[in-house]
């Protein structure tokens, strides 16, 4: 498991060293330009060589958080799948156990599965003489579901018969 205090402690000694590092290729009595943004302004400041470090490092460390939240949350989704999958794939075996377990973990108990579906329909349409029934219909037939958990990817009218 990823040890927050030691990352930090290391990251604080590696910033300690590149503060002194600097220190000593710089007179701290020195002025630098700096570029700052305050409300939505960019504005420059004279800021001295330590005022950098420390804005270096507080940015790092910022990063640093954020980078080792995300490799969490990325760990703890990937665990939730896992455990999802296993649930699905044993289901029949687990039967209400699943069930409990999904509901402790807020896990929704449903996969994805792609069909191809074979329909038959019978139309009443329409035309003027001259008009092409066949392509009228195709046209103006379409798919789609009523229900929430179908969703209608690809359909085509593939041949019309007159009956």
């Amino acid at each position: 498991m990823y040890d927050t205090d030691k990352a930090n402690a290391e990251y604080d000694a590696k910033q300690q060293e590149i503060q002194t590092d600097l220190a000593s290729r710089f007179n701290i009595s020195s002025k630098l330009i700096a570029k700052k943004v305050e409300d939505s302004n960019l504005i420059y400041v004279e800021v001295s060589p330590v005022d950098v470090n420390e804005l270096f490092s507080d940015v790092a460390r910022a990063k640093a958080h954020r980078d080792s939240y995300s490799a969490v949350a990325t760990r703890q989704t990937n665990m939730i799948e896992s455990v999802k999958e296993y649930l699905l794939d044993n289901y029949d075996e687990l039967e209400s156990h699943a069930d409990e377990i999904a509901s402790l973990l807020d896990i929704e108990l449903t996969r994805e599965i792609e069909y191809s579906v074979s329909m038959t329909v019978t139309v009443t349409v329409t035309v003027a003489p001259g008009d092409d029934a066949e392509s009228l219909i195709s046209r103006n037939l379409y798919v789609e579901s009523n229900d929430g958990n179908i969703s209608v990817d690809d359909y085509e009218v593939d041949y019309v018969n007159e009956s």
